[in-house]
């Protein structure tokens, strides 16, 4: 029977924890992923760019991670809730099609489905619908569950159909 390692002693040593079969297994999946990912969507006519990491604090949502400048004393910075912050300036100009695999950081309560640091899928479009972004979902959902998972998948996205009351 295997013994239980601590988190504090696996990150110690991380250079043997990341030796193990499953950690390179995990590493190579994600990176198999954000392959498709970028592939798919340079098919779609995307460009992928990544914005920056320390900005201005902002007053919704999570609190801010805040990072001291040591150049500029007294300033901070804030790590990014979400890269949405910077969607209007590239949309407005002329970035229509665009996409980030972005780092996010939220200074919440810790609980099971939060975590500080997480990677999200930013697309961002302009002069789409609801149905656009659906297909575009859907067909990168596939390619992904296809390649990585089982080629032989087959995925049914159903939509809930609401009346006008």
């Amino acid at each position: 029977m295997m013994k239980k390692i601590s988190e504090d002693l696996r990150l110690q040593y991380r250079y043997i924890d990341l030796r193990g079969s499953k950690m390179q297994d995990n590493l190579r999946f994600r990176s198999k992923l954000y392959n498709i990912i970028r592939t798919h969507l340079d098919e779609k006519s995307f460009s992928e760019i990544e914005t920056r990491i320390l900005t201005k604090p902002t007053p919704e949502g999570a609190r801010d991670y805040i990072v001291p400048s040591r150049v500029h004393k007294a300033s901070f910075f804030a790590l990014p809730q979400s890269p949405q912050l910077f969607k209007q300036m590239l949309m407005i100009s002329g970035f229509d099609k665009y996409y980030q695999i972005a780092k996010c950081f939220r200074d919440e309560d810790l609980r099971a489905d939060r975590q500080p640091e997480f990677t999200q899928l930013d697309i961002e479009c302009s002069f789409c619908n609801e149905e656009d972004i659906m297909k575009l979902s859907e067909s990168l959902m596939r390619e992904i569950f296809s390649t990585l998972i089982d080629k032989k998948i087959v995925l049914e996205f159903p939509t809930i159909l609401i009346k006008n009351l």
